[in-house]
C-alpha cells in the first residue's frame, strides 16, 4: 500500500456536541483549502481550536476528509473573568479554563523539550525526527507526572503568593497555575541517558527540584511570565471566593 505524505494544518473550527472540525492548510499551489475531520480520526480523541497538526487525506463522495491527524502543538486560550477588573491585583484577570490548561502544557512541555532535544540528538540513537521525538517526550512526562499521587492532586491548581514585605503592606500577589514538574520527570526516567554526560552534581539538583512544586507565573493579561520551584506549603490555593475575600 502507498504510503503518502502528511500535510501540515490547523484546527480552524470545532463543533463539540456534533464531534467535527476542519483543518485548513495550504495546498502546494499557495492556496489555502479546509478538511473535515470527525473526532474519531485525532489520535487524542481531543479537538483543540488552534491546534497545530499533521494529518492524511482520504477521498469522500462530498470531498476530501482528514484522517490519521496528529496533534503537534498548540497555543493556549484564556477566558476572561469580570471579577477581577478594577482590583488592585488583576494578575488573575484571565484565566485558564480545564481545555486551555492542557493546551498550555503541551505547548510549554514541548517548548522545552524540543530546544534540549536539538541540543543532544543523535540520529544514530534516536529513531525520529527531533519533532516527534519531542512529542513523544513531552505525552511521557504528562503521564508520568498524573500517575505520582501527589502531583496529580495539585496540578492544575490555581495558586497564589505574596512577595514584597508583608508586614508593611508593601507586598504584591503573584498568581500561577502549577503544572506538571519535569525535574520530577527526568530525574527518574533520565529521558536523555546516553545522550549527554549529567554530573553528580546535576543529578542531585535533578533530584532536589523533584521534590518541589512546579509553579508557572503569569502577567496581568495572562502571558506566561515565569516558571519556578517552590515549597507546595508556601502556597496558597486560589479560588473564586477567596479572590471575592481579599
Amino acid at each position: 500500500m502507498e504510503v503518502t505524505r502528511k500535510l501540515f494544518g490547523v484546527i480552524s473550527y470545532v463543533n463539540e456536541p456534533r464531534g467535527f472540525c476542519f483543518i485548513v492548510a495550504r495546498q502546494p499551489t499557495g492556496e489555502k483549502k479546509s478538511w473535515f475531520c470527525h473526532v474519531t480520526r485525532i489520535d487524542s480523541g481531543a479537538m483543540l481550536k488552534g491546534a497545530r497538526c499533521y494529518f492524511n487525506e482520504e477521498p469522500n463522495e462530498r470531498g476530501a476528509v482528514a484522517i490519521n491527524v496528529e496533534i503537534r502543538d498548540v497555543v493556549p486560550k484564556f477566558e476572561k473573568t469580570a471579577g477581577c477588573v478594577g482590583r488592585k491585583d488583576r494578575h488573575w484577570s484571565c484565566r485558564m479554563t480545564d481545555i486551555s490548561f492542557y493546551q498550555f502544557e503541551v505547548r510549554r512541555l514541548l517548548h522545552t523539550l524540543t530546544e534540549h532535544c536539538h541540543e543532544v540528538y543523535d540520529p544514530s540513537k534516536v529513531r525520529a525526527t527531533v519533532a516527534d521525538w519531542a512529542y513523544s517526550l513531552a505525552r511521557s512526562a504528562m503521564g508520568f507526572c498524573f500517575k505520582d499521587e501527589t502531583m496529580e492532586k495539585t496540578i492544575g491548581m490555581k495558586v497564589k503568593r505574596i512577595n514584597g514585605n508583608r508586614g508593611t503592606g508593601a507586598g504584591h500577589v503573584e498568581y500561577g497555575v502549577i503544572v506538571n514538574n519535569i525535574a520530577a520527570y527526568t530525574a527518574v526516567e533520565e529521558p536523555f541517558e546516553g545522550l549527554q554526560e549529567v554530573s553528580a552534581e546535576d543529578k542531585a539538583r535533578w533530584q532536589h527540584l523533584a521534590t518541589l512544586t512546579m509553579v508557572s507565573w503569569f502577567l496581568a493579561d495572562g502571558t506566561l511570565s515565569f516558571t519556578t520551584w517552590e515549597k507546595l506549603e508556601d502556597l496558597t490555593q486560589y479560588t473564586e471566593s477567596s479572590n471575592a475575600a481579599d
